[in-house]
């Protein structure tokens, strides 16, 4: 959430709506002096400078940073998230507590986190997402920084840019998956801070507030649309792949030991909704719970599969019946002594 009282426009803004979300992405900034991409002279002095360590190293690939701070009371207790991704995969993420802090504060504790973690790893390109328009602007030196208490938490971020070859901001909606994936993430952390100072509900109380679950990876299917996918995948034996996260891939070790797998998933293409629903071939209506139905109130999925190979942190699997793209969030082996009965 941004407070726009802490906005000031460094240059101009005639023509401008200084509470519209710029989405358009900026100039990719490349840390030489005075230039940046494209060769026009640098203005703003924010990134000029170049690093000895970056000479001839190129790293594995550009990555990018999803950033969310949170702050309940405004201020208050506070958390931050980051995310790393390269080539559509997680590769890194953390969250942490901050103490008392406004929003804006806590966005900018979530860039610096990220910055630094970035720079611990190596990672030489970057580009930075958050859905805070304050601290995008300020970072890409289009807002000065009224607010004193921002003052030298953009001048750690100065510091932090000095490690990286080029780096570059841009501002997102909060309805960017990866950015609801790091509220999340903020959030289950002051959920836990709450309860870790006994603030937790009494025991048996159903909670009103959501859990949140994060996928491990994706299904990689040649189905892309529900009238595609067959009703069980055992119908067509069709093949695909289970691509896991980076971050998540030490979790398959030890799984070709088994022939098939339980992967259970997330139906994020359903009607949550849903409360009834009508079989296949019954004609008559009952409650999803008593059907398998993908629409339904919490879509979770179960995927019987037979793995064919694993190659990394790519399980290629017989059997699927989920669309392209669809979020996994658990794999289990498949066991006939404990997940099967004599009754069928």
């Amino acid at each position: 959430m941004v407070d726009f009282s802490e906005m000031i426009t460094a240059g101009s803004t005639s023509g401008r709506n200084p509470h519209h979300l710029c989405l358009s992405p900026p100039p990719r900034i490349i840390l030489r002096p005075g230039v940046i991409s494209g060769g026009q002279p640098h203005e703003t002095g924010h990134f000029s400078h170049t690093s000895p360590y970056f000479s001839g190293m190129s790293g594995d690939g550009p990555v990018q940073i999803y950033t969310d701070g949170a702050s309940r009371g405004n201020p208050g207790n506070a958390a931050w998230a980051y995310l790393f991704i390269r080539r559509g995969s997680v590769i890194g993420r953390d969250t942490g507590f901050i103490g008392t802090s406004t929003n804006n504060q806590a966005e900018y504790h979530a860039v610096i986190k990220a910055l630094e973690a970035a720079a611990a790893a190596g990672y030489f390109d970057v580009s930075l997402y958050s859905d805070s328009e304050l601290v995008i602007r300020q970072a890409r030196g289009e807002y000065r920084v009224k607010a004193p208490s921002l003052v030298p938490l953009l001048g750690r971020v100065r510091e932090l840019e000095r490690t990286f070859r080029s780096i570059s901001y841009h501002a997102i909606p909060r309805g960017d998956s990866s950015i609801i994936i790091a509220d999340r993430m903020c959030n289950e952390t002051l959920d836990a801070h709450g309860r870790s100072r006994g603030h937790s509900r009494k025991t048996g109380e159903v909670s009103p507030t959501p859990f949140s679950l994060i996928p491990i990876g994706r299904m990689r299917t040649p189905f892309r649309a529900r009238g595609d996918a067959p009703r069980q995948g055992r119908e067509t034996r069709a093949i695909g792949e289970i691509h896991i996260d980076e971050a998540n891939a030490p979790g398959l070790d030890g799984i070709e030991a088994y022939r098939h797998l339980i992967v259970l998933v997330w139906f994020d293409r359903s009607d949550r909704a849903a409360l009834t629903a009508t079989p296949p071939g019954t004609g008559v209506s009952r409650g999803v719970f008593s059907t398998r139905s993908p629409d339904r109130p919490n879509p979770v999925g179960i995927e019987l599969v037979e793995l064919i190979e694993r190659r990394g942190n790519v399980l290629k699997v017989r059997g699927v019946d989920a669309l392209d793209g669809t979020p996994v969030i658990d794999i289990k082996p498949y066991s006939p002594g404990i997940d099967s009965t004599e009754s069928g």
